[in-house]
């Protein structure tokens, strides 16, 4: 018998891409590139399960 079943759960995480050195450092300031994550999560406990 399954007491717990998740699937499809996720979480949307957005950050910029960054390049180094200071002339990268001063166009990041005007041209932004967001990259975004999506994770999948699925998970199932059984009976008896930690």
């Amino acid at each position: 018998m399954t007491m717990i079943s998740v699937r499809g759960l996720s979480k949307t995480f957005e950050y910029y891409k960054k390049e180094l050195g200071f002339k990268n450092s001063i166009k990041n300031l005007f041209y932004r590139e967001k990259l975004r994550v999506y994770p999948q999560l699925k998970f199932i406990m059984q009976k008896g399960d930690k």
